[in-house]
């Protein structure tokens, strides 16, 4: 009996990571498919969402792709509604501001249509930094260390991969840059490197 437990386990182990992504992707497809109504009439489902104007023919795209792919005789219809309800914020950051929009997303979202603190924190939170930080030497190295984090962007990607400690850091790799090049220009109106006077 034990053999044959054994046996089943180890044939199992050597399937289940396989099992495991079978299993979360039929999750997440009928997780969004539960997001769905179906229409009983036509026996198709239905999806609503909001998409920046500017994307709209993107998702049309990302329609059209997928019915050649599957090869469906059905293209799928994408009809732009009218509403009346209040749009979420979307607010479209690049790999310079993304860091800065996290940092003030922490806070809170700006609401639809109201203007936007991500855009003044680019530049306050290093001037404000380096007001606090002020040191010639100490914020060379930040700077250099931020350079560096942006160097390895082609390498990284988008840093999925890296430790949690890494990924933090690069995420807000161009708020090291800055704020090291702050916190040096500070450091030398302060007139101090390495917390010495120069």
């Amino acid at each position: 009996g034990e053999a044959v437990l054994k046996t089943m386990l180890a044939s199992t182990a050597s399937t289940f990571k396989t099992w495991d992504y079978v299993v979360a992707k039929e999750k997440m497809i009928f997780d969004t498919l539960n997001m769905c109504e179906f229409d009983i009439k036509r026996h198709v489902f239905v999806a609503e969402g909001w998409v920046p104007k500017r994307d709209v023919h993107k998702v049309d795209a990302a329609l059209h792709d997928v019915k050649l792919e599957r090869g469906l005789e059905l293209k799928p219809i994408l009809n732009l509604l009218d509403s009346r309800l209040t749009p979420p914020t979307h607010v479209p950051v690049t790999a310079f501001t993304s860091g800065f929009q996290a940092l003030v997303n922490t806070y809170g979202t700006p609401r639809y249509r109201e203007a936007n603190p991500g855009a003044f924190a680019v530049i306050l939170f290093p001037f404000l930094f380096g007001i606090m930080f002020g040191d010639f030497g100490h914020g060379l190295m930040l700077a250099m260390f931020g350079y560096f984090l942006i160097s390895k962007e082609k390498e990284w990607g988008d840093g999925a991969g890296l430790n949690d400690m890494v990924q933090m850091c690069y995420g807000g790799r161009y708020i090291i840059l800055l704020n090291g090049i702050f916190g040096a220009y500070v450091g030398l109106l302060y007139n101090e490197a390495f917390a010495f006077p120069m």
